[in-house]
């Protein structure tokens, strides 16, 4: 699956305060995924322990910091599979 236009911003704990929906969008995918996690839009500690633990999971090269949804979490999120 060809995964949306990622928005060239990190995801991350400075959006937990203000709805997204960029943030929205990956926890619904993450959730769609068989990922245990709230879709709400905010950016909080359990997203960012989902982003972490996935980007594990998937053994991704990171540019971002742990806990980010950068854009190599967020194309991963679409295209790779699940395991």
């Amino acid at each position: 699956t060809t995964a949306p236009v990622f928005i060239g911003k990190p995801l991350s704990m400075a959006d937990a305060k203000r709805f997204r929906i960029g943030v929205h969008m990956w926890q619904a995918r993450m959730a769609d995924r068989g990922w245990k996690i709230s879709v709400d839009g905010h950016f909080g500690p359990q997203t960012a322990r989902v982003a972490q633990l996935f980007a594990a999971d998937q053994k991704l090269a990171r540019t971002g910091l742990s806990g980010e949804v950068d854009k190599t979490v967020w194309d991963a999120a679409w295209q790779l599979p699940v395991t």
